[in-house]
């Protein structure tokens, strides 16, 4: 498929688009499935647009009734149809949405609703019952869906003018610790129609939602940009390598994945020795959170038939560039050209002032300004200079103003699709009296999946094991975060001057 040969115009409106696009789905195709859920606790259940819209409307009767305008609500679930109600109702009650992992530590979770003072939460009962003790407002997830009545009609959504519905997300550490990020209502419609433009998707399409819906990535591709398309939202909670190919042999057409993805799915035999029949209905797939390497796409090419096209963008900025698999002279180590209204350049490093961009083919650190950033963090000043924002990234952009990933200035382990920083991990492991000094660092396991390991010089007058210091970071950090492997050295590799040689680190 050819992508469109220009941009449509971003729309600035105050008012959320992607709400009148659905009370627009749900007028014009109220029997049309919006979202079709493929593991429990509801493995078939299908939700038309009316009923999409009608459940988003009763739970933000309920929101505004606690005095939800203007506030901050924490979403903390899994992939499931009730956290796109969730997410969909709290922008109708013109709050601010901050999706989390459904895995977050309870000191995680305290300190972000904290933070934020949030009004209520929408979670597990783990969730609910980590934050008990604070006066926030609960909303039991796995029952959103049994008390889906009329919507109250004293409190219907905002119909149009000013909006304070707004997207909170939490870094990953693209400039340090993780900071939690305050993106508008308007970054929301921009970013949605951005994708929704650049994957070209159309009512016709049905999207996997495979990546978590918790994060910048999957808010964007798996939910926004669909429903705003009015496209089906197929929803697993994440991979699965059994119905992920079940798929995308029958009724997806659309998937956006991470690069393990596809190295899983390179390596799945497919009935009947037809190699292409991976692909089904698939028109197009592609890849973001890491670089892909050149082997797997090729890999998955061949098994499915078809190439993998790039994304770039950061919980700070949403997706701001794509490259599609039908583009003139595609390769997919690019990630493509920017967006609708996306400015990027490329500066130097040393003094990264955007009034001197460094020259076509020259790499330096990647500074992106966009409809789609962030407004400002909560915690903290953004790394924002002349209205552009300091990725962290250094690359290079030809002269068809294609951009190239060459490496990072930050030191994020990607572990399956999900950031961790180093340095919020090895903060956690000084905090134990028996930890003298560490290190994080990955520890491949293939061209795609990496895991963390964690280097530690324990104290000469302490005994602790690896089970311990494992068990210690489960009760502060989310499971992912907690290294795979530890390992105890009598010191760590340091220059004359005390910095951390973190390369000879990795080799040994």
């Amino acid at each position: 498929m050819t992508p469109p040969a220009s941009h449509p115009p971003v729309g600035a409106e105050a008012s959320l688009a992607i709400l009148a696009r659905l009370a627009e789905h749900a007028r014009r195709r109220p029997d049309a499935p919006a979202i079709r859920e493929m593991t429990p606790p509801h493995p078939a259940l299908t939700i038309t647009w009316s009923e999409l819209h009608r459940q988003a409307l009763t739970l933000a009767a309920h929101l505004r009734a606690i005095d939800a305008p203007g506030r901050v609500l924490l979403l903390s679930s899994p992939n499931r149809a009730e956290f796109i109600v969730a997410f969909l109702a709290i922008l109708m009650a013109d709050a601010a949405v901050m999706p989390l992992h459904p895995r977050l530590a309870p000191p995680e979770l305290l300190r972000v609703a904290k933070l934020t003072g949030a009004a209520a939460v929408i979670g597990t009962d783990e969730a609910l019952g980590v934050l008990a003790a604070l006066e926030i407002h609960p909303f039991r997830i796995e029952t959103l869906l049994d008390h889906a009545g009329p919507a109250a009609p004293s409190a219907p959504p905002l119909a149009g003018g000013q909006t304070r519905s707004a997207l909170l997300l939490q870094s990953s550490g693209t400039t340090g610790m993780p900071r939690t990020a305050f993106r508008s209502g308007r970054s929301l419609d921009a970013v949605a129609t951005n994708v929704a433009f650049a994957a070209a998707l159309s009512p016709a399409d049905e999207v996997l939602a495979c990546i978590p819906l918790c994060h910048s990535y999957g808010v964007e591709n798996a939910l926004l940009a669909p429903i705003l398309a009015g496209s089906c939202i197929r929803l697993l909670d994440g991979f699965d390598p059994v119905l992920v190919p079940q798929c995308l042999e029958g009724g997806v057409s659309v998937f956006p994945g991470v690069p393990f993805m596809f190295e899983a799915l390179a390596r799945t035999e497919v009935p009947g020795n037809n190699r292409r029949r991976a692909a089904g209905t698939l028109r197009l797939a592609y890849s973001a959170g890491g670089a892909m390497p050149r082997a797997v796409a090729a890999q998955f090419q061949q098994q499915a038939g078809i190439a993998v096209g790039q994304l770039y963008g950061a919980t700070e900025i949403g997706s701001v560039t794509f490259n599609h698999p039908a583009s003139a002279g595609f390769d997919t180590s690019c990630v493509g050209v920017g967006l609708p209204g996306v400015r990027i350049v490329v500066l130097d490093p040393a003094e990264p002032d955007p009034r001197h961009p460094l020259p076509a083919g020259a790499e330096g650190h990647i500074a992106v300004a966009a409809p789609s950033m962030l407004d400002r963090y909560l915690d903290g000043d953004a790394p924002i200079v002349g209205g552009f924002f300091l990725t962290g990234d250094l690359g290079r952009i030809d002269d068809r103003a294609r951009l190239w990933i060459t490496g990072r200035l930050k030191l994020q382990i990607d572990v399956g699709g999900l950031k961790v920083n180093p340095a919020e991990v090895e903060r956690a492991l000084l905090e134990h009296p028996a930890v003298a000094d560490c290190a994080v660092v990955a520890m491949p396991l293939s061209d795609t999946i990496a895991r963390v390991r964690a280097v530690v010089v324990a104290n000469a007058e302490k005994t602790v094991s690896s089970e311990d210091l494992r068990r210690f970071l489960g009760e502060r950090l989310a499971p992912y975060k907690v290294p795979r492997l530890i390992e105890f050295r009598q010191a760590l590799p340091r220059s004359p001057m005390g910095k951390l040689l973190r390369k000879e680190l990795e080799r040994s």
